[in-house]
């Protein structure tokens, strides 16, 4: 029951499981952060970093996503560095953080590979394929940008005719 009401966007104040998952999204915002902040510290395999790299924009894209869907406005933090004032950081607007999540997700779709590294791991079409249900999600509630419903198609198209190269089928 406490994850149907995540499913149905119509979660009590008394769901069970609504601090777990906040934090758990926002310990992985951290997480992402600290990739994305400090990746040009490391040395190595180019091709190997950009996945890693590309990953965490990812994954930082998803946790936006599902807070934005289920709470609306929320704090929207995107720095590694520590400073006073993120404990007071105010909300931001779905908006804003809609432009985050797509930003994220394009850097990732330039920076991972076509094929997964491993299972569960994103590669170019799992990127492609969340970006459409992102714009799909926009151009609804509370949204109402008319204007993604192309661009979610466009999206989805690609990843249906390069289903060879990424690995799906459907």
């Amino acid at each position: 029951q406490s994850f149907r009401e995540f499913d149905q966007f119509s979660v009590s104040a008394l769901n069970d499981r609504m601090t777990t998952i906040w934090n758990g999204m926002f310990k992985t915002i951290q997480s992402t952060n600290n990739v994305i902040g400090n990746f040009d510290k490391v040395t190595g395999d180019k091709t190997a970093i950009d996945q890693i790299v590309g990953e965490a924009y990812f994954l930082r894209g998803v946790a936006y996503y599902y807070l934005v869907r289920w709470w609306g406005k929320v704090p929207l933090i995107t720095t590694a560095t520590f400073n006073q004032d993120l404990l007071t950081v105010p909300r931001s607007g779905t908006a804003d953080i809609y432009k985050q999540i797509e930003g994220d997700l394009q850097q990732s779709e330039n920076l991972v590979g076509n094929t997964k590294v491993a299972p569960g791991r994103a590669n170019k079409g799992t990127v492609k394929a969340f970006l459409a249900d992102v714009y799909l999600t926009e151009s609804g509630w509370p949204m109402k940008d008319a204007s993604k419903l192309s661009l979610a198609a466009a999206k989805a198209k690609e990843v249906i005719d390069n289903k060879a190269a990424y690995g799906f089928d459907l």
